[in-house]
């Protein structure tokens, strides 16, 4: 139990700032007019 949790931890972590980089990527996009 401990052991998948602290993976599933770990692997939030690493979807959220893969999530932000995504958001800043597109918003990138949207003001470049691409």
């Amino acid at each position: 139990m401990q052991k998948d949790e602290g993976d599933f931890s770990a692997m939030d972590g690493r979807t959220m700032r893969g999530l932000a980089g995504l958001a800043v990527f597109f918003m990138a996009l949207t003001l470049l007019g691409i």
